[in-house]
């Protein structure tokens, strides 16, 4: 659903090369992450959804987080998958109808409002 609102190969690839930056960035970050697992910043971005399972992963052999942090990430893991399913229908629907046309940010987020 990323490349539905696009129409040629390489508007496809600009947005699939930014998707993939966001989800390097978590990889960049294990190193600290191994170091001190129970840093604070390193708890904060486990409950990011981009940042959940790599965190998480890391956290859990080297130092066991609490059963409460594990369970509320599990839980945002879960709301956050069903809430993008759903707004990428409705972008997916939207794009179906203005084919041919690039959208702008806010423009997409004005068909997610819309639709």
């Amino acid at each position: 659903t990323v490349g539905s609102p696009v129409t040629t190969e390489q508007e496809a690839q600009q947005i699939t090369s930014y998707v993939s930056m966001f989800l390097v960035f978590p990889m960049v970050l294990a190193m600290p992450a191994m170091q001190n697992p129970d840093a604070t910043w390193i708890r904060v971005l486990s409950f990011f959804p981009l940042f959940t399972p790599a965190f998480m992963v890391l956290r859990i052999p080297i130092q066991m987080p609490a059963t409460w942090e594990i369970l509320s990430t599990i839980g945002i893991l879960l709301v956050s998958s069903v809430g993008m399913m759903w707004v990428a229908g409705k972008i997916f629907r939207t794009a179906i109808l203005v084919y041919g046309k690039r959208p702008t940010l806010p423009e997409l987020w004005r068909w997610v409002r819309a639709a």
